[in-house]
C-alpha cells in the first residue's frame, strides 16, 4: 500500500512544484526496524530513520517505550558497520550490514547488558508502532472478509465487514469512506488505524460496519488516480447494494460515513440514491475545491514559518497551475505548460509532497483524472441534491478543511436542497481527521497518540440512535 501520509493534506501538492526530494543512494539510507528481546514475554521495538545531511550521517531513533524521533548525537558508518551511542541513555549500539542490505545484525549494549538487535529494511509507512486503541481480538462480533463489484467498470473491490453477534433481527449498516489518496480499508497511517477503531466502536453497539480498500490497494483492483469521485460514489453504490442482499442487514438502513473527500463521495452517492439512511460528513467540503486549496497553502505556510512574501507566491502558483489544468484539456501540451511553470518557480518556496517522489509524478498527478475531476468539483451543486438526514461535524482545529466556511457552505446548500433533517456541529479540540490535537497541523498527526475521538464517536453514535428509534 502507498504511505496514506500524504492523505493528512490532501493537496497539498498541488503547490509543490520544486525541490522534491530524491532517497540518498547509500544501502544505510532509509527506515529499520528491529526488536530487543527482554524476556520470553517482553520485547522492546526500535525504529531507525538513516538519512545525510551535507554528506554526514543522520539517524533518528524511535522505540516502542514512547521514544520518538530521538536524534542520535554520535554516530559512524564505515565499512558496512553502523555504531552510534547514545550518552544520555547510557547506550551504545554496533552492527554489520548483510550482503543483500536488507538486514542490519547487531548488539544492544545498555546497563550492563548486551543484548542482540538487529534491524530489518522497512518502507516508510511500515516505519510505526501499533496506536493504543487499536482494536485486537477476540471480538465479541461476528468478522467477514467481503469482496463485491462495480458492475459499471467491472471493478472489484474488497473489504471486511463487522457483523454484531447473529440475532433475529436484522441490523442497520454503516459504510465508512475513506480520505483522498491511496487508503486501506483501516485509512491507516503512522501505525494509526482509525477505521478499525470506529468500525469497532459502532458494531459494538449493535451496527454493522463495512469498510473498504481503495481502488488500486490492498486486495482492491482498479487505479486510484485514473478514477474519480464519481467512480468512487459508483463504488459506494455497489457496497450498498451488497449490503442490501446481506441476509443479516436491513436493507433500509444503510447509512455512509465519509471523512474529506470520503465525506464528498457520501454527499455524491445520496443525491443519486434514495436508499440511503442518512450520511456522516466529516470535514467535508462545502465549497470549490480551487478555494480549499489555496487556504490549505496558506495555513501549511504560516505553520512552516514562511513570510508573507512567500506565500503569496506559492499562492500565485497555484492559481497559475489551476489555470493551465483548468483550460489545456490535452495532457500533452498541458505537462509542458506545467514544466515551464516549474521552471518559472523553480527558486520558490514549496510545500510538502506526499504524492510525488519527483517532478514528473507530480505533473502525471495533476493531470490524472483524478485531479482534473477535483478541481472542477462542486460539493454545493450536490448538496442541494441530498434529501436524507445529514450530520456534519468539524474539528474546531481543521486546518485541511477550515470549519467556518465549509460548515456554512454546508448549511446553506442543504437549506437550498429542504432538508429539514440536518445537524451542525464543530467539535472542540479536534483536527481534520477526528483526533484530539495540540495546533490541528497535518504535520502533527502522526505525533498525536489517539486515532480517532471518543468524543467525536459518541457524537455520532447519538445521532444514529435518534434515528434508529
Amino acid at each position: 500500500m502507498k504511505s496514506t501520509q500524504f492523505f493528512l493534506s490532501i493537496l497539498f501538492s498541488f503547490f509543490t512544484l520544486a525541490g522534491i526530494a530524491q532517497n540518498a543512494p547509500s544501502p544505510f539510507m532509509g527506515y529499520w526496524k528491529g526488536f530487543i528481546k527482554l524476556s520470553e514475554t517482553q520485547q522492546v521495538g526500535m525504529i531507525l530513520h538513516i538519512n545525510q545531511n551535507a554528506g554526514k550521517p543522520v539517524v533518528k531513533l524511535s522505540s516502542s517505550r514512547g521514544l520518538s524521533g530521538l536524534l542520535v548525537p554520535e554516530v559512524k558508518i564505515a565499512n558496512n558497520q553502523l555504531n552510534f551511542s547514545i550518552k544520555a541513555y547510557a547506550a551504545v549500539y554496533q552492527g554489520m550490514l548483510t550482503q543483500n542490505h536488507k538486514m542490519i545484525q547487531g548488539t544492544w549494549q545498555q546497563a550492563g547488558q548486551k543484548l542482540l538487535l538487529s534491524f530489518n529494511k522497512i518502507n516508510r509507512q511500515e516505519a510505526f508502532f501499533a496506536r493504543a486503541q487499536t482494536p485486537r481480538p477476540p471480538f465479541p462480533y461476528q468478522v467477514q472478509e467481503v469482496r463485491y463489484t462495480n458492475a459499471s467498470d467491472k471493478v472489484a473491490l474488497a473489504g471486511t465487514l463487522t457483523l454484531p453477534p447473529k440475532t433475529d433481527k436484522k441490523v442497520p449498516a454503516l459504510i465508512l469512506l475513506t480520505v483522498a489518496g491511496p487508503n486501506d480499508r483501516n485509512q491507516a497511517f503512522a501505525g494509526h488505524q482509525p477505521y478499525a477503531v470506529v468500525a469497532d466502536y459502532f458494531t459494538r453497539q449493535g451496527i454493522a460496519v463495512l469498510r473498504s480498500d481503495d481502488r488500486g490497494v490492498g486486495k482492491s483492483q482498479g487505479s486510484l488516480f485514473q478514477s474519480t469521485i464519481a467512480d468512487f460514489a459508483e463504488d459506494t453504490q455497489a457496497a450498498i447494494r451488497f449490503l442490501q442482499k446481506h441476509p443479516q442487514i436491513n436493507s433500509k438502513r444503510i447509512y455512509l460515513a465519509g471523512n474529506s473527500e470520503g465525506g464528498a463521495v457520501a454527499a455524491l452517492t445520496a443525491s443519486l440514491n434514495p436508499a440511503v439512511a442518512g450520511i456522516i460528513l466529516l470535514a467535508a467540503p462545502g465549497i470549490n475545491t480551487q478555494q480549499i486549496i489555496l487556504k490549505q497553502g496558506k495555513n501549511l505556510g504560516k505553520t512552516l514559518n514562511y513570510s508573507t512574501d512567500q506565500i503569496t507566491q506559492i499562492q500565485q502558483r497555484g492559481k497559475e497551475l489551476f489555470q493551465i489544468i483548468a483550460t489545456e484539456k490535452d495532457n500533452r501540451r498541458a505537462r509542458k505548460k506545467i514544466k515551464q511553470l516549474m521552471k518559472k518557480y523553480k527558486n520558490a518556496p514549496s510545500l510538502p509532497n506526499y504524492f510525488a517522489k519527483n517532478e514528473e509524478e507530480a505533473i502525471d498527478l495533476y493531470l490524472s483524472p483524478w485531479y482534473r475531476y477535483q478541481l472542477d468539483f462542486n460539493p454545493t451543486q450536490v448538496l442541494q441534491k441530498v434529501k436524507c438526514p445529514v450530520l456534519a461535524l468539524n474539528g474546531s482545529l481543521d486546518r485541511v478543511i477550515m470549519p467556518k466556511e465549509n460548515l456554512a457552505a454546508i448549511r446553506q446548500a442543504l437549506i437550498k436542497a429542504g432538508n429539514s433533517d440536518v445537524t451542525i456541529q464543530r467539535v472542540p479540540g479536534l483536527n481534520h481527521i477526528f483526533q484530539t490535537a495540540k495546533t490541528g497541523s497535518p504535520l502533527e498527526y502522526g505525533k498525536l497518540t489517539e486515532s480517532f475521538s471518543p468524543k467525536a464517536l459518541k457524537i455520532i453514535y447519538a445521532w444514529l440512535e435518534d434515528r434508529l428509534k
